[in-house]
């Protein structure tokens, strides 16, 4: 799908920039530019991707949770964007955000490794703080939510059940989502699917995708294994740190990991992206390991 015109969303919404509007990559879900406005002042302009058949009211709502979530986080002192605009241009949302400085995690210890341990502390810290926000105004996760989330419904029933707590949860917190900048974590992007229940979730999501998600084709993957690894310890040790406790059980584990499991599948089916029928059945160990863990015989996730 064509990008829609930068230029005629930011006229529609009573913006002009100043110089180029320069496009910078915005993920699967939304297109994403920088502009300067005359003042000097670095803006983001981010507009949802329009899917046929989706519902222009959800897409609304969506948009609209974001901003409370980002807001909240600005609240409880955390490094969110500011929103300074949020409406829609043909029926898609699309915010106006305080650009912020810095660059993915992912791409900062890439350059500079000797700083994982410092760095993935302050990442599990950081979460931890997420965690102490005031949720008020942000969606809950209801079980018709956990059903898009946890594939298996008797896993997803065994996590209804376990549900407790009403915390403040990112749910997509992740190195390429939080950025470095000067040597310090400078912000936390993408509060999309940001909702309202259990840490043990959170937590569950970020400690998948650090290390079960599948790494791009690379002969320095043994390596990276590794320092995967070394990151999501310094990260639990950040987060014990700042909040005293790690809760994170194997049941919320094995729930994140079938996540991962079948979205990975569809995307190989689909060819889309690097991963391999292989990192799938190693995805797939992961998930069974987790679910022995978690004290229950092996379900491969369907998609």
């Amino acid at each position: 799908m064509d990008a829609p015109d930068p230029v005629a969303i930011l006229s529609a919404l009573g913006w002009q920039a100043e110089g180029p509007i320069t496009p910078v990559a915005g993920g699967w879900d939304n297109h994403l530019w920088r502009f300067v406005t005359a003042d000097g002042r670095r803006h983001a302009l981010r507009v949802y991707r329009a899917y046929e058949g989706r519902d222009p009211a959800a897409a609304a709502h969506t948009a609209a949770n974001e901003a409370a979530a980002m807001n909240a986080a600005r609240a409880a002192g955390l490094p969110a964007p500011a929103v300074e605009a949020l409406s829609d241009y043909n029926g898609a949302p699309c915010f106006i955000l305080e650009w912020m400085p810095g660059v993915p995690m992912l791409d900062a210890l890439g350059s500079r490794p000797w700083r994982l341990e410092r760095l993935g502390r302050e990442f599990g810290r950081l979460q931890a703080r997420l965690h102490r926000a005031d949720p008020a105004g942000l969606r809950e996760l209801r079980a018709e939510d956990l059903r898009g989330i946890i594939p298996d419904e008797d896993l997803n029933q065994r996590v209804i059940r376990e549900l407790s707590g009403r915390t403040f949860c990112h749910l997509d917190y992740h190195p390429i989502n939080v950025l470095v900048d000067k040597g310090k974590l400078s912000a936390i992007l993408d509060f999309t699917p940001a909702a309202v229940t259990d840490l043990r979730l959170d937590l569950a999501m970020t400690k998948a995708a650090l290390l079960v998600a599948p790494l791009p084709p690379s002969p320095l993957n043994p390596l990276l294994q590794v320092v995967r690894r070394l990151l999501a310890r310094a990260w639990e040790r950040g987060y014990r740190l700042e909040a005293g406790a790690f809760p994170l059980t194997p049941l919320f584990e094995a729930a994140a990991i079938s996540r991962f499991v079948v979205e990975t599948r569809r995307a190989v089916d689909e060819g889309r992206g690097w991963a391999t029928a292989k990192d799938v059945a190693a995805m797939e160990r992961a998930y069974e390991r987790a679910l022995a863990a978690a004290g229950r015989l092996r379900t491969t996730p369907e998609a």
